[in-house]
């Protein structure tokens, strides 16, 4: 929280601006998938998806069994303290407060025109006033705020400037509703006398329950991206007299080292276990040194069974 405060720490009326950077958003290659990805792979590709597909059965079920196909369990959204009139989350759309925490300081006419399809705005004129006003394809959109419309009690409430000045950060939920199916008992409540199935309905919850959301002077809620521990590759541990029955090791990448730093003479030490299968495995080495010189080996190195003593 950046906070503006005069010499006796009170807040005034100034306003805080961040120039705030976001993040990169990972996207989907532009480019169609024609073809499965088992086509012309190469012997590597195929050798750790059936290794990986084995590990997987191994490690839940160690015996006899398979492995049952995905099951997905989905609930409905709910948000808390909605005053919607076909109860918390049967809406068309519901955007919860995970969705709103994602979306940041997103305003509503993003949200809108993010979630929401067929939402536009119109230019219309009616004796020589023109006016702005916002449809669901041909549904006029009418603003329900906590259960209330909050045009009728603000006869200087400007929809446009609403939507455009708050952002997600201010409320706690949004859903919209658009289809017959929600839309009836809020026709019967706010406009009894019009046909049915002629508007549409956006219903805001916010934090404080106040139809007007009140932002604070001289505050700025920042939310940076949140720091990214590096974690340690996992290497597995036995011991020489182990005689446990382990599940079998059927890893495809043994080791990864980010962090190899050689003594004085230029030389370290690296270990790792094997997997479960004799092999040859790829080892590749890069670094460099404290001049920015560059420093590339690969080699193969091959691991046997080793032989029983028997007599």
């Amino acid at each position: 929280i950046i906070k503006a405060v005069n010499g006796s720490g009170n807040s005034f009326n100034v306003t805080v601006n961040v120039d705030e950077i976001p993040p990169p958003a990972f996207t989907k290659p532009a480019y169609p998938v024609l073809e499965p990805w088992y086509v012309n792979s190469d012997t590597t590709l195929l050798s750790f998806t059936k290794s990986n597909a084995m590990a997987k059965q191994l490690e839940y079920f160690p015996g006899n069994g398979h492995i049952l196909k995905e099951v997905k369990i989905t609930a409905k959204k709910i948000v808390q303290g909605s005053q919607n009139l076909n109860g918390p989350g049967n809406a068309d759309v519901v955007l919860d407060e995970k969705d709103l925490e994602k979306a940041g300081k997103k305003t509503f006419r993003q949200l809108f025109e993010q979630n929401i399809k067929g939402f536009r705005e119109v230019l219309e004129i009616h004796h020589d006033t023109i006016r702005i006003w916002y449809y669901i394809y041909r549904k006029p959109i009418f603003l329900i705020v906590n259960g209330e419309r909050i045009d009728q009690l603000y006869n200087l409430f400007n929809f446009k400037q609403y939507i455009e000045f708050n952002s997600a950060e201010d409320i706690k939920g949004m859903e919209i509703i658009s289809s017959p199916k929600y839309a009836s008992n809020y026709d019967n409540k706010f406009f009894p006398m019009a046909p049915a199935d002629n508007f549409a309905f956006v219903e805001i919850t916010t934090r404080s329950g106040n139809p007007m959301i009140e932002n604070t002077p001289g505050m700025y809620l920042y939310k940076p991206l949140a720091i990214s521990w590096p974690k340690q590759f996992y290497k597995p541990k036995y011991t020489v007299k182990d005689t446990v029955k382990h599940i079998e090791d059927l890893r495809s990448t043994l080791d990864w080292e980010p962090n190899i730093i050689t003594d004085d003479n230029g030389k370290a030490t690296v270990y790792f276990y094997a997997a479960g299968k004799p092999s040859t495995y790829t080892i590749i080495m890069e670094g460099c040194d404290f001049n920015g010189n560059l420093g590339y080996e690969f080699q193969k190195i091959n691991i046997r069974k080793p032989k029983s003593n028997t007599k």
